[in-house]
């Protein structure tokens, strides 16, 4: 049971958390393009040197000093990093706008997909239903644009005006 818990765990957080950081840098700044490169090198390095550091480290510590603080010490990290996060919080460059009801903006997605099951797009590209680039430049927003992988994509939110997702 434990091992599922840590696999939940581990598989809930460590994709979030390096999204989360790279949603801090500008695509469109080429130094920052770097920076964001370089802070993957670095989330990767220190995720590695933690799950090290616990494998070895810990375990010797929990063994011949004592497992309250073979506990103690992840412990304190938790704290220590969690109070680093809130205090950074309101740098962070995107937060996530808050929704009135969560459950019904995620339920509309596969509402939306069942409705749309039998269209098809159109061949020519300039007939999906996108919205205007000016309001790409005053937003700051990043339009999606089509490729051939992504045409279920275009079903569920682009070819419909009337079961589209917003």
């Amino acid at each position: 049971m434990s091992l599922y818990t840590i696999a939940i765990g581990a598989g809930g957080t460590k994709p979030n958390i390096s999204t989360f950081g790279a949603d801090q840098f500008d695509d469109y700044s080429i130094r920052e393009r770097k920076q964001k490169d370089s802070f993957f090198n670095w989330w990767t390095f220190s995720s590695f040197s933690g799950a090290l550091f616990a494998t070895l480290g810990l375990v010797y510590i929990q063994e011949n000093l004592g497992w309250g603080l073979g506990y103690g010490i992840p412990t304190l990290g938790l704290l220590v990093s969690l109070v680093v996060f809130y205090i950074g919080t309101p740098f962070y460059r995107h937060k996530v706008i808050k929704s009135v009801n969560l459950a019904k903006v995620l339920v509309r997605v596969p509402i939306a997909a069942f409705k749309n099951r039998k269209l098809h797009c159109p061949n020519d590209l300039l007939e999906l239903h996108e919205l205007d680039s000016h309001y790409y430049n005053c937003t700051g927003k990043h339009q999606v644009h089509h490729t051939p992988i992504f045409s279920t994509h275009d079903l569920l939110t682009r070819c419909s005006p009337h079961h589209s997702v917003k």
